[in-house]
């Protein structure tokens, strides 16, 4: 029965990531319908387990953090505002709950990973049909980027972020020999598309992110595994391999219109102001915050960074909410790892430093998948550490504990 139950959740899942670019009649149905049912036989299969075994602490947080959002309705003063963040953070509340209580199965999370995937693909699609045909300007310099109403220029950078993420992992976890060695190989992919995707949506903060955490990656796979020797070659086959393409990638960069918005002052960003206006606007509204979402009124626009808009919108209780959820997870990794030594908590604590840093770049709280991508890393960690066992020795004895106590 629950067989059943996971491929009709899966099913979902994908028409909903389908239908986050589709036109908004199955948008809705994916809204109003998929999702929903997700939800029910999610909670449906879990109902006579306790919710500590199918809800974790990161999860927990997050509906209070929600749960504090909603309660700043009351006192926000523009209503209509307040009423659309609360129903933004309804459907992150929705989509996270489907991922924490299926990723505890262990032979769900690559499905659960496999939906960012087909939100990427569709993106891309949207993107093609869409989008890049107008800004094939972008190469030449001319204020144009991937972006439209629905799929924002800065989002393909946070999908990019999540793909890097889960091809990665997909080479560490998956058992198929064959497979494994597939994504592996693949994963070198992100470099070029990483570069692609900056120069499309001129996104600056696309190659901050990714050059540091493909670097990261590569180092946790590949550098501490080889002997010296191999590891010099491999440097000089980098730096050789740099020198041979840096000059048709410096000189595409040099004209296109990413190079333009970096040669910007920073004061001159939007963001800043906006992150200003953001902080500004909490001290004006201390220490309750200004109400959901209402934020816009005052700025035009979201903060672009979680905490700030946080601060905002719910003062010190929304931002001592969200530090409590992204640190204890960072403590979590970092406990896990000193612990067990398996270093694969050191790849989940690579993740969240960089979600962090991310997070200072868009508002991650209220978009459904944005928030959810964090809720599955977080909850597959915690699926692995109930399974893993560290044996202690004190005193002579062998003594097994859990790591997740």
């Amino acid at each position: 029965m629950h067989r059943v139950q996971n491929v009709i959740i899966v099913i979902c899942l994908f028409f909903a990531a389908y239908a986050s670019l589709a036109p908004s009649s199955v948008n809705t149905v994916a809204l109003y319908l998929a999702l929903p049912s997700a939800f029910l036989l999610s909670l449906w299969k879990n109902i006579y387990v306790e919710i500590g075994k199918f809800v974790n602490n990161y999860e927990l947080i997050l509906f209070v953090l929600f749960g504090w959002i909603f309660i700043s309705f009351f006192w926000a003063e523009y209503y209509e505002l307040a009423s659309q963040e609360c129903h933004r953070c309804l459907g992150s509340m929705l989509l996270s709950f489907i991922f924490a209580s299926n990723a505890t199965n262990k032979k769900m999370i690559p499905w659960l990973y496999l939906t960012f995937v087909v939100l990427y693909i569709c993106a891309w699609l949207y993107a093609q049909n869409h989008i890049i045909v107008e800004v094939t300007g972008a190469f030449e310099g001319e204020a144009a980027r991937m972006n439209d109403a629905k799929l924002n220029a800065n989002t393909m950078a946070y999908y990019t972020f999540f793909i890097s993420f889960i091809l990665f992992i997909f080479g560490e976890i998956i058992e198929n020999p064959f497979l494994k060695k597939i994504c592996r190989i693949v994963f070198f992919g992100v470099i070029p598309l990483s570069f692609i995707v900056a120069l499309l949506t001129a996104s600056r903060q696309v190659l901050v992110i990714q050059i540091p955490l493909v670097s990261f990656m590569l180092y946790y796979r590949y550098w501490k595994k080889v002997k010296w020797k191999y590891r010099l070659t491999a440097v000089a086959v980098l730096v050789v391999s740099c020198f041979a393409v840096s000059g048709l990638f410096s000189s595409t960069y040099e004209n296109s219109y990413l190079a333009v918005r970096s040669e910007k002052k920073l004061s001159e960003d939007a963001r800043y102001v906006l992150l200003e206006r953001a902080i500004k606007v909490g001290f004006e509204n201390f220490p309750l915050g200004a109400g959901a979402g209402n934020f816009r009124a005052y700025g035009g626009n979201i903060s672009h960074c979680s905490i700030a808009e946080l601060w905002a919108n719910q003062g010190v209780v929304g931002v001592a909410l969200f530090l409590w959820l992204v640190c204890s997870f960072l403590k979590k990794q970092w406990r896990n790892y000193n612990i067990t030594k398996n270093r694969i908590y050191y790849l989940f604590l690579g993740f969240g430093v960089f979600f962090i840093v991310d997070n200072f770049f868009y508002v991650f709280y209220t978009d459904l998948w944005l928030i959810s991508f964090f809720v599955l890393v977080a909850t597959h960690s915690e699926t692995l550490s109930q399974e893993y066992c560290s044996y202690l020795v004190y005193e002579g004895k062998s003594v097994q504990t859990k790591i997740i106590k």
